[in-house]
């Protein structure tokens, strides 16, 4: 939890970073990613800890519920950054 946090504190400077262009997707990307990623963890530990099953398991398909989000957002931002490269491409030519 505290690595999201801190990764957090950066989300302002991160967010400035993509609307100035100023950082590549793959860093931008990256960073969401990680931030995400711990956060997703930190809602798995609630699941180690609980000893009620109903519990554990609304946890879990909650956790993979938001994972598959995560998944499906990185393939949006892949994406988007492959039909904006290739429709910049075409305007030139």
């Amino acid at each position: 939890m505290q690595s999201a946090l801190n990764n957090f504190n950066k989300v302002t400077t991160i967010r400035e970073d993509v609307n100035s262009q100023s950082i590549s997707k793959k860093d931008a990307i990256a960073y969401y990613t990680s931030m995400n990623s711990d956060l997703l963890d930190s809602i798995s530990v609630f699941a180690f800890e609980s000893t009620e099953v109903s519990v554990v398991k609304a946890l879990n398909s909650y956790v993979n519920f938001l994972y598959s989000k995560e998944r499906a957002g990185i393939e949006r931002a892949v994406g988007a950054s492959v039909f904006g490269a290739q429709s910049a491409s075409l305007k030139k030519n």
